[in-house]
């Protein structure tokens, strides 16, 4: 799986990062592609809805292969990025107006066990991100 830590308002690192992973996937033959799931954490819950983050993540990758994630409480938000490292803070703004959210530009490659086996980092190109994964797949494969 492949988790990214971000949300749908962002202007440029989010959809920059998350165009890169969809091209890289594109690259790879079906069977490979298949074996990855995209996983995005919103850092923004309070905007980004279910059916925003799915409809978002459309337009990226196959439906069936990515998976949105909303942390029903912030508790739960900082679980999960303590988890991998991550952090987010909403930038401050006055009430009822538009706001950013600073935030980890990470994706993490989380093998079967859920040990972190790669971290990409933002301006990671596709090319290169392809090769890490047909690695990893290979790796896989050998420790089987």
């Amino acid at each position: 799986m492949l988790v990214y830590f971000g949300y749908t308002y962002c202007p440029d690192v989010c959809p920059t990062t998350l165009s890169d992973i969809g091209a890289a996937l594109r690259t790879l033959p079906d069977s490979q592609r298949s074996q990855f799931q995209i996983g995005m954490v919103t850092v923004d819950p309070r905007r980004d809805s279910g059916p925003r983050l799915r409809s978002y993540l459309s337009h990226f990758f196959n439906p069936r292969q990515a998976v949105a994630y909303r942390p029903a409480t912030p508790a739960q938000l900082r679980t999960a990025e303590s988890t991998f490292g991550a952090s987010s803070k909403i930038d401050k703004h006055k009430p009822g107006a538009s706001y950013a959210v600073t935030h980890t530009a990470l994706t993490y490659a989380v093998d079967h066990s859920g040990k972190v086996r790669l971290i990409w980092t933002f301006g990671s190109q596709s090319p290169a991100i392809a090769a890490d994964m047909r690695h990893l797949l290979k790796n896989d494969k050998a420790a089987s």
